[in-house]
């Protein structure tokens, strides 16, 4: 037989994403079940295959949760994150575990959101004047790509720590940050005083002429909250280096802290 005529025989390659995993759900009772799933599965089909095999009621309350241990946190997986990337993100050591149960307010955020988030704690990085009232804010969170700001008092500890701790915290869509202050909100806010009337002017050419400002930009001052009388800091390289040093004390700070699930 020639070269020619031989046929050569390639494996067939799966994509990745028809591939199967095994996964491990538990229930309430702990009892726990195998299920083969493809890598793109959602948590919203697995509730749904977990239904149909055991012969559920689908109420929309059925939910899949990801037990943390190791950090002593527990979260509702959300109906559209991938269970396999999920899983992906745990240690090798760690004793995690996929949990399948009722959560009756599972959507209940949707229906209510100002039950979780009063206004008084919802607020836009960027000025908006009053303009946009926080329950606006609140359904363009729900209904866009628009992130407000979610900020509010929690208690948190340390590893290794006793003690727990009121902080401010403060939820972007960046990550979690928390002042190094504990209960003090000023920080944040004086640099943001401190930079607003130089937002949206950074990308503009030396030529270009910068638009005038409006009343209420023109009224914003640098204040300094960090004694027991607030002051009106006039000097410019005093409110430069004090705005620094307040907007560096913010900080990322969630992988080796633990938190009460209440905000205060």
């Amino acid at each position: 037989m020639s070269l020619s005529a031989r046929r050569v025989t390639l494996p067939a390659i799966t994509p990745i994403v028809l591939q199967k995993r095994v996964i491990k759900v538990y229930s309430e009772d702990e009892t726990s079940r195998a299920l083969e799933v493809p890598s793109d599965i959602t948590a919203r089909d697995v509730c749904q295959l977990l239904i149909l095999k055991n012969h559920y009621i689908d109420d929309h309350s059925w939910t899949l949760f990801e037990h943390l241990p190791h950090i002593g946190l527990e979260r509702t997986i959300e109906d559209h994150e991938l269970v396999i990337e999920v899983l992906s993100n745990w240690g090798m050591e760690e004793e995690n575990k996929l949990y399948f149960r009722k959560n009756y307010a599972k959507y209940e955020f949707f229906k209510n959101p100002m039950y979780f988030f009063p206004e008084h704690m919802v607020s836009f990085a960027t000025e908006t004047n009053g303009e946009i009232s926080p329950t606006q804010i609140l359904q363009m969170f729900l209904s866009s790509s628009t992130y407000p700001e979610i900020h509010g008092f929690l208690h948190a500890k340390e590893q290794g720590k006793k003690s727990w701790k009121k902080i401010y915290f403060l939820l972007r869509r960046s990550g979690l940050y928390f002042s190094t202050k504990g209960t003090s909100k000023y920080g944040m806010q004086l640099y943001q005083n401190y930079m607003h009337p130089y937002q949206g002017r950074s990308g503009c050419s030396s030529q270009s002429i910068s638009p005038m400002r409006s009343i209420s930009e023109n009224s914003l001052v640098a204040m300094d909250f960090s004694g027991q009388k607030s002051r009106v800091i006039e000097n410019p390289t005093e409110a430069l280096s004090v705005a620094v040093e307040e907007g560096l004390a913010w900080r990322v700070k969630i992988s080796f802290m633990f938190f009460k699930i209440f905000m205060m």
